[in-house]
């Protein structure tokens, strides 16, 4: 027994891994009390002139209760870029709510890119038919990596109609350099009769996940009375050769999730 018991700790030596953590000299970063600063953070690498690349490393931080400076909104979270430096106060805000579109709305549509003159600071209030307050922008951040895509998300984010509230969520796709890129809604259309027996209470975004192939998966957990389901993108800036299919896992009838199950809720 004795033998066998210092050949089992000699094996578990040899396949120990470890790793160290840098005390001496942190990268601290501070926001707003109150503003959940740092309830998600991805690090995010700019690449700089292709031709020769300069790389530069960012900290994303979501703050879902922070103030946008989209006006005419209440702690409707908000996206922070911060450099790997020793201040602790020098992050700035990601623009993403409350540009012009070339039509004159307010916001951006599904699957529709800002135009070139509209890289601008001017914001504009929400529309009439959505409520940003309290819709936790920056719940999930995600990178796609080294000069890769952003995903932040809000999946409190409500739709009005003339009648109804429907908590939806939706999830910004940004650039490289932290642009906006396009819109993802994946309840966005879908029946809201029955509420949250249907697509009524979605909270997409409240988890997601970008693939170095080009794909966004977005977790919603409250369709069909909170079973839940995943969507799947293709924001690949081929735009013609890229498959445009929206996937999902099933629902209703078909699904294996019992009810209640809030498939979606979680990536790890």
């Amino acid at each position: 027994m004795g033998t066998r018991t210092l050949l089992w700790i000699a094996l578990s030596v040899c396949v120990t891994h470890a790793f160290n953590l840098e005390p001496r000299i942190p990268v601290i970063k501070r926001g707003l009390q109150g503003s959940y600063f740092g309830y998600s953070v991805a690090e995010h690498i700019e690449v700089e002139n292709h031709s020769f690349p300069k790389l530069t490393s960012w900290m994303l931080v979501g703050a879902p209760l922070d103030q946008n400076r989209q006006p005419g909104t209440n702690r409707s979270g908000a996206l922070w870029q911060c450099p790997l430096s020793t201040y602790t106060r020098d992050c700035t805000q990601v623009i993403t709510d409350g540009r012009l579109m070339d039509d004159g709305l307010n916001r951006p549509h599904e699957n529709e890119s800002y135009g070139s003159n509209l890289e601008s600071d001017e914001l504009v209030p929400p529309g009439n038919d959505e409520i940003k307050n309290n819709q936790w922008l920056g719940v999930t951040v995600r990178s796609q990596g080294v000069g890769g895509k952003v995903m932040v998300c809000a999946h409190r984010h409500i739709v009005k109609t003339s009648d109804s509230q429907w908590g939806q969520g939706q999830c910004y796709i940004l650039s490289q350099d932290l642009k906006y890129d396009d819109l993802k809604k994946p309840c966005s259309g879908k029946p809201t009769n029955k509420a949250h027996e249907q697509f009524g209470y979605c909270q997409a975004g409240i988890s997601g996940l970008l693939t170095a192939e080009d794909r966004v998966v977005i977790g919603t957990p409250g369709p069909h009375t909170w079973r839940g389901t995943l969507y799947l993108f293709t924001v690949s800036d081929e735009f013609l050769s890229r498959d445009n299919t929206v996937y999902n896992a099933p629902m209703q009838d078909f699904s294996p999730v019992n009810k209640y199950s809030y498939l979606g809720r979680y990536f790890y």
